[in-house]
């Protein structure tokens, strides 16, 4: 009988070709990830050999530096050592008289004054003055009427500036007879004079606000005296900063002497602008024949200024 089956020839006994680009494995690996896989494994002496060299590179680097650094010492390190110490002790140190003179000298003030405000309301005020060129201060301060504080306020004051500290229309049911003053609390700063060289034109450049046509009509004596007292004005910002808010110190005087007081806020005052103000007030003045309208503006805040980006106005500048 013929056998159907051919039976395999011993000669050509040869695999057959594996297509490796169609090979698949089971736990998701691309043929790309199982080479790499392969030549990492193959190649993992050479990375240890590498890694081995690096470190020795590192080591010996660091250990030349070390000998370098102390060789460097013992040769000249150590006589410098020896001038510096004999410098230090030969050198005086900051004695009690310098460190007061550069510390902020405190602050001064007059006696408390009280005017009429009228309707039962009384403005308080106090001059200071801030002796020292190179500190401003913030200051909490209060009134007194014996032992009952009247008001409390916050104010600031300027390098070698001079002002009145103000309360104003304060309600009592009679007029204090005992006033006082007292500062609680203090809190210097010092100018930096790396940003601010010379103090006299920082204040000139920021605080160039100029006033005219000042005209000043007292209240009318009458009786109890109902009428108001009316003020108006014109004030210019030369400056070249905006502001968001100006406030403006308001000082009657007659003669050499302060008889009125009174505030007022300029909101949004840009540079270059010009404004005319009118004002109406009740209380008494006595003899005015003086006015004064001093901005009462902390230029060493950065939130008070407006930054503008272009536009009509100018953008704000830095001196």
């Amino acid at each position: 009988m013929e056998n159907n089956k051919k039976e395999a020839d011993p000669i050509n006994n040869s695999r057959p070709e594996v297509d490796l680009d169609a090979y698949e494995d089971p736990a998701g690996l691309s043929l790309r990830e199982l080479k790499f896989g392969l030549w990492f494994i193959e190649s993992k002496r050479y990375w240890r050999w590498a890694f081995i060299t690096f470190l020795v590179l590192v080591a010996g680097i660091s250990w030349s530096y070390s000998l370098y650094g102390f060789t460097y010492y013992i040769v000249r390190g150590m006589g410098e050592d020896e001038i510096l110490v004999r410098e230090m002790i030969a050198t005086t140190g900051a004695d009690h008289d310098f460190i007061l003179t550069s510390a902020a000298q405190d602050l001064s003030f007059s006696q408390p004054l009280i005017f009429d405000a009228g309707a039962g309301r009384y403005d308080l005020v106090v001059r200071t003055q801030n002796p020292n060129a190179s500190h401003w201060a913030e200051i909490d301060f209060s009134f007194w009427n014996g032992g009952q504080v009247l008001s409390q306020e916050k104010g600031f004051i300027l390098p070698r500036e001079t002002k009145f500290l103000m309360s104003l229309a304060q309600d009592f049911s009679s007029r204090p007879l005992n006033l006082t003053f007292q500062i609680d609390n203090v809190f210097w700063h010092k100018l930096d004079k790396r940003e601010i060289k010379d103090w006299d034109e920082f204040r000139k450049f920021h605080l160039d606000i100029e006033t005219e046509d000042i005209d000043f009509k007292p209240a009318a004596r009458s009786g109890l005296n109902s009428g108001l007292n009316q003020l108006a004005f014109t004030i210019k910002n030369n400056s070249a900063y905006n502001y968001y808010e100006a406030n403006l110190g308001i000082l009657l005087f007659s003669g050499n002497s302060l008889v009125g007081v009174n505030s007022y806020t300029l909101a949004d005052f840009l540079a270059r602008e010009r404004r005319e103000v009118e004002l109406k007030w009740p209380g008494l003045t006595g003899n005015a024949d003086r006015v004064e309208i001093v901005p009462y503006i902390n230029i060493m805040r950065d939130d008070i200024y407006i930054d503008f980006q272009g536009g009509v106005k100018e953008e704000r500048e830095y001196y």
